[in-house]
Order: structure tokens, then sequence, then C-alpha cells
């Protein structure tokens, strides 16, 4: 750049660094959950609620089906 517009440009534009420390007051989560916020949590805890369900459900019913085929084998 010439005629030192650069340094002219760093004086009309200070370059501003703020620190850490000034962002402590920030708040992720403000206590307040709106509708849709409440209704994606309710979806999510549906979701792994069934997938507990599903494994759990799944286990018991192939130890049936082994114990079952079993006894038929011996017949």
């Amino acid at each position: 750049m010439d005629n030192k517009a650069y340094e002219q440009y760093r004086k009309a534009n200070p370059e501003v660094y703020t620190p850490l420390s000034t962002y402590e007051d920030v708040d992720l989560f403000d206590g307040n959950f709106t509708n849709t916020e409440m209704v994606i949590c309710g979806v999510f805890l549906v979701l792994a609620i069934y997938a507990t369900y599903k494994i759990f459900f799944k286990k018991k019913k192939s130890e049936n089906d082994e114990t079952t085929s079993a006894g038929e084998r011996e017949q």
C-alpha cells in the first residue's frame, strides 16, 4: 500500500483483543426451554427407551428360540 495507508488504516481501525475473562458471565442455558426444545428432548428420550427395550427384548427372544430349537432337536 502506498503512502503508509496500512498504518493509517490501523490507526482508524485498531485491533481489539477481548480477553476471555470478560466472557465468564455468559450462560449457555438461560433456564427456559422452548416448546420445540422440549419436543426434541422428548423424542430423543422415547428413542432411547425404545432402543433399550429392543436390545433386551431381542436377547430374550433369541435365548427362547435357542432353547426351543434345542428341545425340538432332542425329540
